[in-house]
């Protein structure tokens, strides 16, 4: 019999979840509707294909691309064993979803292997409530209603907060955090090298990129949490954590999804990339000292080099790294971000107050950067004030001693 003919109505007639069917070298034989749902392909996208085609191209929790490490197909054919395990799907629109996957070996009636069956459903992201927020759910409730009703006006993205949404959302929880002792914490992501990105392929592929990012944090992210739009370029996450840790886990975790999340722009395979500042809020801190902070991690991080490195392209179907694709993607972030921090540099010189005389009097000990005589304090001035010491020592000698 034909893996169609025998895996048909397991499959087709299921409704509550996405269902696929793949024979043994991977490539999809059957895709039910809630699969078309859930990822936004169509029966007649991937029937055929290798889901490592830029199709779903899981990743798991470490970003790891799982159909060349560990993929539950794969697996469930090889030791003829059900499985299941979380993963994270490519949607068709390019962003992150979080998924429960079961795959289980798909058997002929003679007892053989003769393919896998791969069943997935929506997993719920959620974070254990503290007693404190359960005891006053009605407030939360009230609070996080009529920030949802503004949404944010520019055309880049939709069904997400504006600016001032998100300040009465930071207000209310400070005011809480104040009252009642309940912490939070935001998470400010801002999309690196979005202007080159805006000037080289327009407006329309600037608002997919957004998107993209958009998507990926909404569906990553509890359901109770604000998401809004703080600049053109900059998301911002108000969240229910109190720990430092479960943070800076969670924002590690976003930037992983983000930066494998991918769509095809221009004909191009493009990914995005973000930094980010993560924070917890103070009692003493206002809507401008909270975000700031954060904004200064954004900084920080990007000074360093802390984002998660897209430059790993994957050839998912011999599971092995471009090195030529990887080598351009490099240099292009390398250069684009050069460009971007050199105009940052500029406008933050013409701005700069006037320098005290302290700094004027280190200021004499520094060359231009890059110069011959690249002289800096505490390195190369400490050189050059002891050899002016020596030198106006000896003229002394010079003039008082050896000739008198």
């Amino acid at each position: 019999m034909d893996i169609k003919d025998i895996a048909y109505d397991e499959v087709m007639g299921v409704e509550d979840e996405g269902v696929y069917v793949v024979d043994t070298t991977r490539k999809i034989q059957l895709w039910n509707r809630e699969a078309e749902r859930i990822t936004g392909f169509s029966s007649s996208e991937v029937i055929g294909h290798s889901c490592s085609e830029d199709i779903l191209v899981h990743v798991d929790e470490d970003g790891v691309y799982m159909c060349a490490n560990g993929c539950p197909l794969a697996d469930t054919m090889k030791n003829g064993r059900e499985l299941t395990i979380p993963a994270y799907l490519h949607h068709r629109d390019g962003h992150r979803m979080p998924v429960s996957i079961t795959a289980s070996p798909l058997m002929s009636p003679e007892g053989h292997v003769i393919g896998a069956i791969e069943r997935f459903v929506v997993a719920t992201v959620s974070r254990v409530a503290t007693a404190t927020r359960v005891e006053n759910e009605s407030v939360s409730s009230t609070a996080q209603e009529a920030p949802q009703e503004k949404v944010q006006k520019a055309p880049a993205s939709t069904g997400i907060l504006d600016q001032d949404a998100l300040n009465e959302g930071i207000a209310r929880n400070l005011d809480e955090l104040r009252n009642r002792d309940e912490s939070f914490g935001i998470i400010m992501a801002e999309i690196i090298n979005f202007d080159t990105f805006t000037e080289r392929h327009g407006e329309q592929a600037a608002k997919n990129y957004v998107n993209i990012v958009s998507n990926t944090l909404k569906h990553n992210n509890d359901p109770g949490d604000m998401l809004g739009l703080w600049r053109e370029d900059i998301f911002l996450l108000i969240l229910d954590i109190s720990n430092q840790d479960r943070l800076e886990n969670l924002t590690k975790k976003l930037r992983m999804l983000v930066a494998t999340s991918f769509s095809d722009i221009d004909g191009e395979k493009m990914s995005v990339n973000i930094s980010t500042g993560a924070t917890l809020a103070r009692a003493d801190d206002s809507i401008e000292s909270l975000t700031g902070r954060a904004v200064n991690i954004i900084r920080m991080n990007k000074m360093m080099g802390i984002s998660y490195d897209t430059s790993r392209e994957l050839n998912t179907e011999s599971g092995t790294e471009n090195d030529s694709v990887k080598e351009e993607a490099k240099n292009k972030v390398h250069t684009d971000s050069l460009v971007k921090e050199k105009k940052e540099v500029k406008k933050k010189v013409r701005k700069a107050p006037k320098a005290s005389k302290t700094k004027k009097a280190r200021s004499m000990f520094s060359a231009k950067p890059g110069s011959l005589f690249d002289i800096r304090p505490g390195t190369y001035g400490l050189i050059a004030i002891m050899i002016f010491i020596w030198m106006f020592i000896y003229w002394m000698w010079e003039t008082f001693y050896r000739y008198n």
